[in-house]
């Protein structure tokens, strides 16, 4: 099986973190979002997934070389597709058309998800949701008693489902899929100005394909700095708490070689590698690699890698891209 994951967005809700880093390669809990979305699926589809196709805009080198290093963790087959122009989600994927053979796995780098995603129905395609208190701001599938989807909506007003679309597809049949997404491009049938996959699964279900619905227990949006913060809590619950350091209220998590020095940390904090924390409070924050912050007090925010601050007392919100200083 084919796992493809479209990231050429730039990440703009996340800027300053984005403008050099792609959003996937955002950390939570001290790890990739890249990998703990790649790690969860291997370990879902029960090693079936043999290869990774990367969608992208531009990358750099250095972040190519990490998602490398993430596959090959995995000891996965990897390729690198290009999207040129934001064209919808349906044309990202068109974009690695000589990869679609076969069983096809999809999912939108931006998105975290926990529990009930092994395949072992005999459908044309499965579409993961997760259940939302407020469906007007998502796309949400309609179902019948045996979980058979029946009809989508974008965004509806009314109330007609609760199960929100997470951005993570299953496909039997590739070829179909490359034959559909070539339809739409080739009509210019689009929606909202683009090539929508939904426009597919549409068309999917007019054509008489079986597609289920499969709710995940956990979902975790990673698109904002507020959401990003509530993924790396939600992470850090799931770390053991070990009681050897006073100064750290959990759930926390701490990188190789971080010097903490007479300052509390937590809770819900992640700190990643060879950062120096000094005189300072930490709470509800994620902080990069090669950091220093000393005599600060900072809740609710997201600090870059190599920044240095010094001497900002009760900040909330705060939000330091990469190289950043305030002394």
């Amino acid at each position: 099986m084919k796992l493809i994951i479209p990231m050429a967005g730039r990440g703009t809700r996340l800027r300053p973190h984005t403008l050099i880093t792609p959003k996937p390669l955002l950390k939570v809990c001290g790890k990739y979002i890249l990998e703990v979305i790649i790690k969860t699926l291997v370990k879902a589809a029960k090693n079936k997934i043999t290869e990774v196709i990367f969608i992208v805009s531009e990358i750099d080198l250095t972040s190519k070389q990490k998602i490398i290093n993430i596959v090959n963790k995995q000891k996965l087959k990897y390729s690198f597709s290009t999207q040129d122009k934001p064209l919808g989600t349906a044309h990202a994927i068109g974009c690695a058309d000589n990869h679609l053979t076969g069983e096809i796995m999809i999912v939108f780098a931006d998105t975290l998800f926990f529990g009930n995603i092994e395949i072992k129905e005999q459908v044309d395609s499965i579409i993961w949701t997760h259940k939302v208190q407020d469906p007007s701001n998502y796309g949400v599938v309609l179902t019948d008693e045996n979980s058979f989807i029946v009809d989508f909506k974008e965004k509806p007003k009314v109330k007609l489902s609760d199960q929100a679309i997470i951005g993570l597809y299953y496909f039997k049949n590739g070829q179909q899929l490359s034959l559909d997404i070539k339809h739409i491009i080739k009509n210019n049938i689009k929606d909202k100005k683009e090539y929508q996959l939904t426009t597919i699964l549409s068309n999917m279900l007019l054509r008489g394909d079986k597609m289920i619905n499969k709710e995940v227990s956990e979902w975790l949006d990673c698109g904002t700095v507020r959401s990003l913060l509530k993924a790396n809590k939600n992470l850090l619950n799931k770390i053991p708490k070990p009681n050897k350091n006073n100064k750290i209220i959990h759930p926390c998590f701490i990188g190789e070689k971080v010097k903490i020095i007479n300052s509390t940390i937590g809770p819900n904090v992640s700190i990643d590698e060879n950062t120096i924390i000094q005189d300072s409070r930490i709470e509800n924050s994620i902080i990069g690699n090669n950091t220093i912050i000393k005599n600060s007090e900072i809740v609710s925010s997201v600090i870059g890698n190599n920044v240095h601050v010094e001497n900002i007392n009760n900040k909330s919100h705060l939000n330091l891209g990469d190289y950043s200083q305030i002394k």
